[in-house]
């Protein structure tokens, strides 16, 4: 491929990894979609060395913001997340395969402009107004950090 890396598209819990070790794994908004989460995690551990890392990013379902929005929660879209997940339950999972989580925060992330009256003004509501405003005025590509506090990212260390 263009980018020079040996990259294989497969069932991660079918494909034969033979004795492929990792220093780092990372399941950046995955382990919510998988159906056996459990399953993927344990498979890691087994091709991962002491020392090694796996970070992760997911929803977190024992946020305040998920807990006041309930089923109304921006992440809250059944079936595409098939799981949820709180700093506490990830933790727990990620011990009983060996794991020591070494960080869980939450993390925003840049959405520009546009994208959040998109999202808002004409996804929702149909309302293309304030989107015309912001073209106009050639504002819209202005990146903004949001920080909902209920996204977490969490980095563990293999035992």
């Amino acid at each position: 491929n263009n980018l020079g890396l040996d990259a294989t598209c497969a069932d991660f819990l079918r494909y034969d990894l033979g004795s492929s070790e990792f220093d780092l794994t990372c399941m950046w908004d995955t382990i919510e979609h998988l159906a056996h989460p459990d399953q993927y995690i344990a498979k890691l551990a087994d091709h991962m060395k002491t020392g090694a890392l796996i970070a992760i990013t997911t929803g977190d379902f024992g946020s305040l913001n998920a807990r006041v929005r309930r089923t109304k929660w921006r992440l809250m879209h059944p079936p595409s997340h098939a799981h949820y997940f709180s700093i506490a339950s990830i933790t727990t999972m990620l011990d009983r395969f060996g794991f020591d989580t070494v960080y869980a925060r939450h993390c925003g992330y840049y959405r520009s402009l546009r994208s959040m009256v998109y999202g808002v003004f004409v996804q929702k509501h149909g309302d293309t107004r304030a989107l015309d405003v912001l073209n106009r005025l050639g504002v819209g590509g202005l990146p903004l950090y949001l920080n909902f506090y209920d996204i977490m990212y969490v980095i563990a260390r293999k035992r």
